[in-house]
């Protein structure tokens, strides 16, 4: 393949994240670690630590940082900065043995009420991709249900004392506009996300059955719990993370660790079930150039231009630290535009547009409140609402 002139230009990154990613490479090339820190000594020299370990958190990997640098020199880390990880990591475990407990509650409760579920992620994702639960920070369970299966889900978290986070909702869209509700236990401290869907409509996916069928069974728990066997689990975690721009470097860790433990990744490149290789490629093209994530010459030669482009607009999530939960107004139009580019084919990109523009959402009704009586109109005023919204943005720039 010619030199690629879509690569990623990880010189041009912040100083400590360039560190950060460096040191996440380490184990890759085990009898050049010293030669491969020597030969980046200029990132040392203007390392400001105290960002070093901000990155860290917000990126989620202290877990995997510290046992890579453990056992690095002092003269490349400070101590203190090792012993900062140690911190996290140490909490971290402790806060993931009591998800663990949690998870085995839930699991019984399943159970005993006959519900068939997957866990999407959480402590089996650390242990099946880490072989350590400690390895990965989660903080909650998230659990694939069938649609029709929630009620009776809901009310069985009702019986173990969670409460629903309830969502502002216009025309009680949410069951086929979102994907998942969110219950907390304000007691234990523990959050559950009951998923019907992997992603949100209109993204492609496989049934509850197809799935099911293709399960695999941790034994983490006393109870056998089940998660999605190798190839959905891989294609929802890319599908995960690319919906939220890889903003945190965990999710896209997590597919570095995936692909470097499949016998036979080609095959994704060649049929897969979401019918949409532009995020698979995008996932690959970021874990490669990142992390250095192995791809066959077969797998870069299937990779398209739209998964190019993708990966570099990924960049503005992944050098900045940003969170997207609730979404920055000085990004929202850049976001939803790249939320647009995910969906890979025409049909899904006509979906998504009429969405957008014809079906009302909260913001609507936070821009013009009507009685419930009326709420049928915010279908003819969406598109009116919609662009009120734009001026209204831009007049407030032209004021700054």
């Amino acid at each position: 393949m010619k030199k690629d002139k879509y690569a990623i230009d990880v010189d041009s990154f912040p100083n400590e994240l360039q560190l950060l990613l460096l040191f996440l490479k380490l184990d890759n090339f085990p009898k050049e670690n010293e030669k491969m820190l020597e030969e980046h000594q200029h990132l040392f020299a203007a390392a400001n630590w105290d960002h070093f370990i901000k990155l860290a958190d917000h990126h989620h990997l202290y877990p995997v940082l510290y046992h890579k640098l453990k056992s690095v020199k002092e003269k490349w880390v400070p101590s203190i900065v090792v012993r900062a990880l140690q911190m996290r990591y140490q909490n971290n475990t402790l806060k993931i043995l009591y998800l663990c407990g949690e998870m085995d509650r839930v699991a019984k409760a399943f159970h005993e009420h006959n519900i068939r579920s997957l866990h999407l992620k959480g402590p089996i994702l650390a242990h099946e991709l880490y072989g350590d639960i400690s390895m990965r920070k989660s903080k909650d369970l998230d659990i694939l249900v069938p649609k029709e299966d929630l009620e009776r889900t809901e009310q069985m978290l009702f019986e173990l004392g969670y409460e629903k986070d309830e969502a502002n909702t216009v025309l009680n869209e949410v069951k086929w506009r979102e994907h998942h509700f969110e219950y907390h236990h304000k007691e234990r401290k523990t959050s559950v996300e009951i998923h019907w869907r992997l992603s949100p409509f209109p993204a492609k996916e496989p049934s509850f059955e197809d799935l099911w069928a293709r399960k695999n069974e941790s034994k983490l728990t006393s109870v056998p719990v089940y998660y999605p066997g190798d190839k959905d689990l891989f294609l929802y975690l890319i599908s995960h993370g690319a919906r939220h721009g890889w903003f945190r470097l965990k999710w896209l860790y997590d597919i570095h660790r995936c692909a470097d433990q499949m016998q036979s990744p080609d095959k994704l490149l060649r049929k897969n079930d979401f019918k949409n290789m532009i995020l698979v490629g995008q996932a690959l093209i970021l874990a490669h150039q990142l992390f250095q994530t192995p791809l066959s010459a077969n797998m870069m030669k299937q990779l398209k231009l739209g998964s190019y482009k993708l990966a570099h607009q990924a960049l503005i999530y992944i050098t900045s630290i940003l969170v997207l939960t609730p979404l920055p107004e000085h990004i929202r139009t850049k976001h939803e535009r790249y939320l647009f580019a995910l969906n890979g084919t025409i049909s899904q990109k006509y979906l998504a547009l009429l969405i957008v523009l014809f079906y009302p959402s909260p913001r609507d009704e936070a821009l013009i409140k009507l009685p419930k009586y009326l709420h049928g109109l915010y279908f003819v005023l969406r598109p009116f609402l919609v662009v009120v919204r734009k001026l209204r943005k831009n007049k407030a720039f032209e004021g700054v």
